[in-house]
Formats: C-alpha cells, structure tokens, sequence
C-alpha cells in the first residue's frame, strides 16, 4: 500500500468538518445503542470514555458521577477511567476498585476545583496552575487538563476528564464534544432515575400500593427498550456461535427474560392496586389459546427436559366468550412455573367442566410443595424457597397477580401438591360457550390408531384420542408395532403416529420400516417432529408420512389429523397464526416490500434486520414526515408505522397518506405502539390503521399482520435493490473476518445506503494518513504515538466494518499503553500489512473504483 492513499492531497476544510462530525455522531449513535443494548450501563460509559478521547486526541481521561459523603462533602466516583496505572501499589488499587469504581476525594485539585465550582477547567500548564494540588509520587506526566461538568438542569452530577492533549485545550474542544458529553450526562441522570425508581417501587410495594402515574409512563416508556433488546437478542441467537458466544448469549436470553417478566409483573400489580386492570371478554378458540401457551415455552421445556401436552375434556366447547388474554397470562404463569421447578419431568394442561364454567389444571410430577408452604404461594413477593427461586429467577409476583387476575374473572385458584409427588395449580373461570360444541366423544368414533414413540407423548396422545372415541393401542418399540399390526385381524388400524422424537424410534431405519409395513397395509401415517404441521404426498417427509405433526402436538391440529383420517369434515374455527403465517406466506411467491416508520434506532434496526431475515425487503424512515414523503416516490406492500415519533407523529402520518390521489392511499397501515392498553386494538383501527401491534413486538405475531395485509401482487413491478452495493468478492471477504457484515448494515441503516460509498471514502483517506503517521512512530519506536493513533484507529475501523484491522489496533493500543516495545512493534507492522487488503475489501463491498491516489 501506498503511503498516502490522497497523493498528498490535504483534505479540505469542508471535508474535515464533514469528517469529525460523522464521527461525533457515529460516537453518539454507539453509546446510546450500546447503553440500551446492556442491563449494565458500564460498556456505555467505557465506550463514551474511548470515543472523547479519540476525538479529542487526549491520551488518558475519566468519567465520572459526583456524590456526597456522610459529612456532605463532595467526591467523585468514576464509572470509567483509562488504565494508566503508575506503580505497583497504583495498579493493585486499579485491579481492586475499578469495576465498581475509583474515588476522587481531594479537592485540592484541578478536578476538585471544577466540582467545586461546577465550572470548566482547563489548564495548559499544570505544573504552574495554582488549582493544583500534590500529587502521587510517579505519576504519569500531566501536560494539559480539561473538566468538562455535567448538570442535571442546575445541580452538578458529574465531570469529564481528559488529559494530555497535544496542542492543549480550549473552549472549541469543549464545544465539539457537548453532543457526547450531553449523552454522558443523560446516562447518568437516567442511571439516578432508575435507582430512585426502584427505591420507589419499594415504598409502593412495602405500602402495598402504586401510582397510576407510575403504570402510565412505565407501560410506553420501558416497552420501547425492552422490544429492542428482546429482538437483538432473537437475531443474535440465528447467528451461528461458538460455545463461549452461545453460553454469554443464554445469559442475555435469562437476564432479558427476567427484565421481561419483572416489567409485566410491576406493572400489572400496579394496575391491579389502582384499581384499573381490566378483563375483556372476546370469543375465542380454545385450542388456538392452549397450543399459543405451549408454543411459547416449548424452547424453555425442551432445555429444561420437560414434555409438555395438553389435554380437552370433550364436553367442553371449543368456542368460548370470555377473558382469553387473561387465563392465557395466568396459564403461562403456571406452565412456566411448572417447567422450572419439574425439570426432566412431565407437565400436562387440562381444561375441563366445572360448576362454576371450566376448569385448568397445570399437573407437572416434579419434587412437589410442602403443605406448611402453600398458603404463601399466592401472597406478593412470597417464594416456597427463596433457593429455589434465586435458581430459576423471578419477582414473587407471577401467581399473587394470577390470583387477582382469577379472581377479576370470578374465579378461584389453588393448588393440591406434597413432596414427592408433583403439584397440581387449578382455576376455575366463567367462560360461556359461543357457538356449538364442534368436539366431543364421537368426534373420530371407529377410528383404530397405533402410537408408536415414548411413554410421556404416548399417553397424552392416548388420553386425547381416546376422549374423541379413537380406540387407541401403545408400542413402545419397532417391533411391538409389528407384532400389533400383524394381529390387527379384522379391526385394521385406520392411523398410525410415530414419535419420531422419541429415544427407541430415533434411527429413521426404524422409522421408514414401520412407515412402509404401514403403507402395505393401506394404513395412513402421521409422523410427529420438528417444524410445522402439514399434509404430505406419501415419501415426501422422508419416511412416507402423510401428515407430520409439530412438537409439542398442538390440540388443534391434532384434531383436524383425526378428523381427516376419520373420514369427518370438520370446521376448524379459528386457525392459530402459525397456521396462517404458514398457508399465507407461500401463496405470495414473492418477497413483501415493507417501509418501518421508527424513531428508536435500536427498535429500526431489530425489526428491520428480523424482516429482511425473513425474506422481507425493508426500508426504514425515522419519523412521519419521511413515511409521507417516501410514499410519494417508491411503492411498498405494507407500512408499518410507530406512532410516538417527532417532527410528525403516526396518526397524523397515516392521514396524509389516506389523501393520496392514487393507490397510494389504500396501501395497509399497521400501527405499533407501546401504549399496550385496553382497547387500543379498536382505537387504532377506528383512526384509520389497518391493524395493530403492540410493544415488545412478537416477531411470530409481526409476520402474521404481515402476511395477513400483503397484496397477493405487488402495488406496482418497481423494485428495491437493497444490497446495490454487494459485488462478487463480498461473501470471501467476510468469511475471511477482514469485513464485518453486521456491523456495515448497522452503519447503512444509521447514515443511508446512497451516502455509504462518500462515507468509505472519508475513512479510506482517514486511514492513508494514520498509515503515514503509524510508519513514522514505529521507526521512532514512539509508543505514545502508536498508541494515540492505535487508539483513534480501533474505533473508527469497527464503525465502517474492518473487523480485522479493528483487531489489530486494538492489539497494538494495548501493547503500546504497556510499554512492552517488541510487542507493540510488530503489531504495528501487521496493522500495515493488513491496512492494504481492508481497503481493497471496503472498495469492493461498497462499488468504490478507488484512483491511482486512493488504491493498494
């Protein structure tokens, strides 16, 4: 590689501006992603710590929160600081206090002054300045000093400190970083305000009280978050990673379940204290709400070991008029209950009639409750053993609001359970039936069936046949269904169902040998496995199933597979989304052009990426005006539209859009909104949307709205080539590690695809000149150089995707701030070398033809 990617050429005064302010915003963009990405805010002050000192060239810094001790007087405690330990006694107090953070006590200082005073500090010449006080014996050369304050309105709540500018400071550095310094301050203050809310929400809970103020602003203003973190953390987990990885991605997935449940329990306990939660009745599938429930926590039993079925006495109606939402809420309280507490064990869902309407039971065989413990088991913020429940998480709120929840339906809860053998949690409901029974004993009445597979899913498929009048006989291996179908005589089984999944049919030998004595005999095969229901043409599944059923069976679609086989025509009533999404998606035969009208960057970029991984071709907008404007130029097939946005909210976006003179106006409009209340459904369609979805955003409920409102047929053929900038050589690229793909869609969704290739070429000449400067200082063996322009490098590479060169930088940063020469030296080298193949990856992923100036 040249030496000089610009010829030599100064960048222009225009182009430097342009420069330093990508990268202020780029640092803004990272922070503020990164503070609502983690549950812990110290990578966000750590990466607010890196960015000031790139862009303001310093050498080592601190970000800090002001505090009071018991005497009230002021003190500092760093939630960053650069490592520039000194001495052995220094580094061993770094190793000791950093995580939780160092304190500044002395005020006879240049950073006691600025918390003093609460205003800028800056000094060129510390050794002189007379705000200076003693220092440790040792310490690294102070040479400039800046303390930037932070308010909160009027009040001091912390301080920025940077040192050792080349040049010095002035009150233009201070400026170009208010932007970021800003975001550090808001991080603190919003860090306050979580505290104190928690502390709050003690008071509430030790008074046995909330606030409806409370429920209002945490129901929009937390859900916004939390949507984002459950999709990164979706996306993440498709992404293909090696044990570690996969092992620190668990972790997020539990702490992320756990924020979860613990926002949905508060503010749940905190509508039912004020008195505002409310039951709304619907009609509803029976079938579609239980198979919705073990749909959900299928992932959580199959980890934990645990079969999970349901079971529908027939004399209760399939469609019912009552709290669906509700009893769902309570059931998923209680099955996921179950499956923590009974791991490799059984749970079974049972509805049945009761005086009273009908009856749920959760029957799992785990180790069972103590008597003496049950009565607390509804009481808010009660746990059986506190062991237990530090083990599997939780609020001890999830069955003290199943209570009240069954209690708002006129209901009753308990629970029948002793050590040793398992527990059974019921309650009771009003639900009336809405329509005529569809289901009962003699729903597949003459129909024989053989269930081959393993105990737990042969006697729930057992029971539940046997309920609709199939006469059903067990095999627990290949060769006991032989034996069974060669003494069938003259009652022929009319079905056989094979537990694919089971341990003595897991080799497919065995179960193609049963599949194809089946079919000599004419006797359809039903096949239970991975993946989604459907009808087969016989040796399409591998086996020659003519039906394959998902695990865990779903009741419905079970019902329907008898039925068929029972030779019954039969209404299946509401069918669940998987099944829409499934018999929708298909018939559209080509990709769904979707625009996201989004103003949470974090939100933008989970749904789009979740969408584009489903074959959606997706372009994002970050406000109502741009939704409007983008509708005037390009066609899409479905918006979906946030409706909390600046400059021009949702609503009044989708009037402007239903004003259109054209076809325009028809296009379907989907709300989402975190405003998850009662009611909200009806409110949004009766302004115009065409539906709703609320947040978190379910990625399953998601591409059903979608599939549901998408024309069979594109608006117009006109399409979007979202990847314009893809060319071959791309995919060895990134497979080779020199590009990181994510994080070059991350930057094209923050800055635009059509600025993409102005952008490259910023950072192309950007590094050019470090190249020059990195040369210089390892033939000087200038540590400090390599590592002010390691340092700047590292950042500015992960921003734009050099995952390799980023690697590399870091490599020599770290050398480099240790003083070990040999090492930092040849990791400058390798950053040469490897500079060269970067740019030529860069140029060919974003169609830059560099000139004789710019190329390797």
């Amino acid at each position: 590689m040249s030496n000089d990617y610009t010829a030599g050429t100064p960048a222009a005064p225009a182009e430097r501006e342009s420069l330093a302010l990508a990268r202020l915003l780029g640092a803004v963009t990272l922070v503020q992603t990164t503070f609502l990405l983690h549950n812990d805010a110290r990578p966000a002050f750590d990466a607010s710590l890196e960015a000031l000192l790139e862009l303001t060239g310093s050498s080592f810094g601190f970000i800090a929160e002001a505090a009071c001790d018991a005497d009230g007087a002021p003190y500092l405690r760093t939630h960053a600081i650069t490592d520039i330990a000194w001495n052995a006694a220094t580094r061993a107090h770094y190793e000791r206090y950093h995580a939780q953070g160092l304190d500044f006590l002395r005020l006879d200082t240049l950073f006691g002054h600025g918390l003093v005073t609460g205003q800028v500090v800056i000094s060129n010449d510390p050794a002189n300045d007379p705000r200076r006080g003693g220092l440790p014996p040792g310490q690294a050369p102070l040479r400039c000093f800046v303390g930037v304050p932070l308010l909160a309105g009027e009040r001091l709540i912390g301080m920025i400190g940077l040192a050792n500018r080349p040049g010095g400071y002035h009150e233009g550095v201070v400026r170009m970083v208010q932007p970021l310094s800003s975001t550090v301050g808001a991080m603190i203050a919003a860090r306050r305000s979580e505290l104190e809310l928690r502390e709050a929400k003690e008071r509430a809970e030790s008074a046995n009280r909330a606030k409806s103020a409370f429920v209002a602003a945490m129901s929009h203003e937390i859900r916004t978050p939390v949507s984002a973190i459950r999709g990164a953390i979706g996306l993440l987990e498709e992404v293909p990673l090696d044990r570690d990885a996969a092992r620190v991605l668990r972790v997020a997935r539990q702490s992320a379940d756990v924020l979860i449940t613990l926002i949905d329990d508060v503010l749940d306990f905190a509508k039912i204290e004020a008195g505002k939660l409310e039951v709304e009745a619907v009609d509803f599938d029976l079938f579609v709400l239980l198979d919705s429930v073990t749909h959900l926590l299928a992932p959580r039993a199959r980890k934990n070991g645990v079969h999970i079925s349901t079971y529908v006495d027939p004399a209760v109606p399939r469609r019912l008029h009552g709290g669906r939402d509700r009893i769902r809420q309570v059931l998923l309280n209680l099955v996921g209950n179950a499956v923590k507490f009974a791991p490799n064990g059984a749970v079974r869902v049972t509805v049945r009639p009761a005086a009273a309407g009908i009856r749920f039971e959760v029957v799992d065989d785990g180790p069972g409750i103590p008597l003496e413990a049950q009565p607390s088991l509804f009481v808010e913020f009660s746990r059986v053993s506190e062991r237990r429940a530090e083990s599997a998480g939780g609020t001890g709120l999830g069955l003290a609001i199943s209570r009240r929840l069954v209690e708002l339906m006129g209901g009753t809860i308990g629970v029948d359970s002793a050590p040793g053998r398992g527990s059974t949690f019921f309650f009771d409901v009003r639900c009336a039936a809405a329509g005529e029974p569809q289901f009962g004993h003699d729903l597949a009445t003459g129909l024989r069936v053989l269930v081959a597979g393993e105990p737990p899913l042969r006697g729930a498929l057992r029971d539940q046949m046997a309920a609709w009048g199939c006469a059903v006989s067990e095999a627990v291996d290949l060769d006991h269904a032989q034996r069974l179908l060669e003494t069938s005589g003259d009652a022929p089984f009319g079905l056989a169902l094979i537990d694919s999944l089971g341990e003595r049919l897991a080799l497919q030998a065995d179960q193609e040998a049963l599949a194809r004595r089946c079919r000599a005999l004419g006797i359809p095969v039903a096949r239970v496995a991975e993946g989604p229901a459907v009808s087969l043409s016989p040796g399409r599944d591998g086996i020659g199933a003519d039906f394959l059923l998902p695990y865990p069976v779903p009741i419905a679609e079970l019902a329907a597979c008898v039925a068929r086989f029972a030779g019954r025509s039969m209404d299946h009533g509401d069918e669940s989304a998987t099944t829409r999404i499934r018999a929708r998606l298909p018939s559209l035969g080509r990709r769904i052009r979707v625009l996201l009208a989004e103003d949470s960057q974090s939100n933008r970029l989970v749904t789009a990426e979740f969408l584009r991984r489903r074959g959606c071709e997706v372009d994002v907008v970050v406000n109502g005006l741009e939704a409007v404007a983008a509708l005037r130029t390009l066609v899409y097939d479905v918006v979906l539209m946030d409706i909390d946005m600046p400059e021009m909210d949702g609503v009044t976006a989708l009037r402007e859009i239903r004003a259109f003179k054209n076809a325009v106006a028809r296009i379907p409009v989907i709300a989402m909104t975190a405003h998850a209340t009662a009611g909200a459904a009806e409110q949004y369609v009766a302004a115009g949307f065409d539906d709703y979805v609320a947040k978190p955003v379910d990625g399953e409920a998601l591409i059903e709205r979608i599939a549901r409102w998408a024309p069979p047929e594109p608006m117009e053929t006109q399409a979007i080539e979202l990847a314009k900038f893809k060319r071959p050589g791309v995919a060895a690229d990134e497979a080779s590690g020199l590009l990181d793909a994510a994080a070059l869609d991350r930057l094209a969704l923050d800055v635009g695809h059509e600025r993409l290739p102005e952008m490259v070429r910023i950072f192309v000449r950007e590094l050019a000149k470090r190249e020059r400067r990195v040369r210089s200082a390892r033939g000087h063996s200038d540590l400090e150089a390599l590592a002010r322009e390691s340092h700047a490098l590292k950042s500015s590479a992960a921003t734009f995707g050099a995952a390799r060169l980023r690697a590399v930088a870091e490599r020599l940063n770290e050398a480099a701030r240790d003083r070990r020469t040999g090492a930092a030296l040849a990791a400058a080298d390798e950053l040469l070398a490897v500079a060269t193949p970067s740019v030529a990856a860069l140029a060919r992923r974003f169609r830059i033809d560099l000139d004789a100036g710019e190329a390797a």
